[in-house]
């Protein structure tokens, strides 16, 4: 470190470039984070002995009142002593009641921003050999008035972030539907950064005919105006909800709202509705993650989604999406602070699938305030994050019904159910492989055949007997012609294979597999009526 040594033109000068790179270093440190505490209180140390042989740094309070953020070097002044009334600003000359006690050049310099005083910089020297020069001036008037500028925007950007955080957890629900049969639970946190609280949300209402809409959503961007955007979005989702009961027309309705806004804006959005009564689940995705799907047991998986973010198009290409939820299963919306936090969202994918299905969420009082905490218990939540958890209740039933989309990924989720809910009905695992197997080829068949490119439904009903398991499996499209090969068109033989009885009814407007499957213990039946 450069020592302060005014002897001949060349130490003057070698002088004068050390004092400028203090200020540059300075500089630097005051404008890389809104902490201002934190770089004000590195900053002092450079100063000294550069600059001065003590420096400290006073801060004004509400009340006009100083205190001591930081100080450096030696002296009697050390420990935050109080000083006594210097000079006018800008004077070198040192007050009586500092030359008493060693001080050979005195300096300080007022922090003002918009008026107001903010703090002070001191600078003291007790060598009689040291002064500062104008140079030294100078550039101590430029420290504090970049100083100025780091308290004074740090400052205005807390109360706006204030502002904007208050507003947006005065948008989310006080309230989430919950009663014996389902429970929503849901946690928000803002970035760790400091410019990372603005527009996710979440929310849950009940509808005047039972069921429930539920939404997650993230508005790019950050501060008060994604607060405020974030809001008119979920309020026109609740609006839409109480007339449409299609989800991604209620995705549409809002991405009307803001194309028709002067600034363009995006927001990532998943909406949907919750039947408690059947336990299906219809949903539709604006450019949002995925949601996941936990069943006890251990298996999790991202559910399909599709769509561009609202407010960048006129089409969304948004699709409706049903799945019929399993009993003692978790449903998780979120937003995608929760997988984006590392810049590797497919890591954080595998993350979040992981810590779903951990006992540690699963088996959670609240498992969407257990998730963040798995999730960022090693990292730094880089941005906002907001999950929506919907819990089911976990209970037996003598029959097992459902609605679902006719995709691939529904297969080896179907499958899955028919376990939890043959398990839970007492049914034998040899009966369990067979329903598994029978009704995985029916619903296999359904997807190939019964919608070609479009995305339908597929309807299942599995009802308990004194002899046996009764299941239909019914689309509601047109079925193409089989296409048989060597590896194609085995799905009716194995369902013939593994069910006892087999019937299959065609109709212009449907298809609907009927399947028997004979328990051990039950007497065989000769047919299924």
């Amino acid at each position: 470190m450069h020592r302060y040594d005014p002897s001949t033109p060349r130490t003057r000068r070698a002088n004068a470039v050390a004092e400028l790179s203090v200020l540059l270093d300075a500089s630097r440190t005051l404008t890389s984070s809104l902490e201002y505490e934190a770089t004000l209180a590195r900053v002092v140390p450079m100063c000294v002995p550069t600059l001065a042989e003590y420096c400290r740094v006073e801060l004004t309070g509400n009340s006009g009142e100083l205190r001591v953020l930081a100080e450096a070097g030696a002296g009697p002044f050390c420990g935050g002593a109080p000083m006594p009334a210097p000079d006018p600003h800008g004077s070198p000359a040192v007050p009586p009641a500092y030359g008493s006690l060693g001080v050979s050049a005195l300096l300080r310099v007022t922090m003002t921003a918009r008026a107001r005083t903010l703090g002070y910089l001191w600078f003291i020297n007790f060598d009689p050999e040291r002064s500062f020069s104008q140079e030294c001036l100078l550039i101590a008037d430029q420290l504090a008035l970049t100083a100025a500028f780091a308290i004074d925007s740090a400052r205005m950007y807390a109360r706006e972030r204030h502002v904007a955080d208050t507003l947006q957890r005065a948008l989310l629900p006080e309230h989430l539907p919950s009663n014996g049969l389902h429970r929503f639970h849901a946690a928000y946190t803002p970035g760790a950064q400091e410019a990372n609280v603005g527009g996710d949300w979440y929310d849950a209402f009940d509808l005047p005919d039972g069921r429930v809409a539920l939404s997650v959503g993230d508005v790019a961007g950050h501060g008060l105006g994604a607060a405020v955007i974030m809001g008119e979005v979920r309020h026109a989702f609740r609006t839409t909800a109480m007339t449409d009961p299609r989800p991604s027309k209620v995705l549409e309705r809002a991405n009307l709202l803001l194309n028709s806004r002067e600034d363009a804006v995006m927001v990532t959005a998943i909406f949907g509705f919750y039947d408690p009564k059947t336990r299906e689940l219809t949903y539709a995705s604006a450019g949002h993650p995925a949601p996941i799907v936990a069943l006890p047991g251990g298996y999790s998986a991202t559910l399909p989604t599709s769509g561009i973010p609202l407010g960048i198009g006129s089409d969304l290409g948004s699709t409706d999406w049903t799945f019929t939820l399993v009993p003692g299963s978790l449903l998780v919306f979120y937003t995608d602070g929760l997988i984006e936090y590392a810049r590797d969202a497919l890591q954080g994918e595998r993350r979040l699938l992981a810590a779903v299905h951990s006992p540690a969420v699963l088996d959670a009082q609240d498992p969407a305030r257990e998730l963040l905490a798995a999730i960022f218990q090693d990292v730094d939540n880089t941005d906002d994050a907001a999950a929506l958890a919907l819990r089911i209740a976990d209970r037996t039933s003598p029959d097992f019904s459902g609605t679902f989309s006719a995709v691939p990924s529904a297969v080896p989720f179907i499958r899955l159910a028919l376990r939890r809910y043959a398990g839970g009905a007492g049914i034998d695992d040899d009966t369990i492989f067979a329903m598994q197997t029978g009704i995985g080829e029916a619903v296999a068949n359904a997807i190939e055949h019964a919608y070609g490119d479009r995305v339908g439904l597929l309807h299942i009903d599995v009802t308990l007997t004194e002899k046996g398991v009764r299941a239909t499996i019914e689309d509601f499209g047109c079925w193409r012609p089989p296409a048989t090969t060597e590896t194609r068109g085995r799905g009716f033989p194995i369902m013939r294979a593994v069910a006892r009885d087999v019937e299959i009814q065609t109709r212009a407007e449907s298809t609907k597999i009927s399947l028997y499957f004979a328990r051990p213990s039950a007497p065989s039946a000769s047919s299924l009526g």
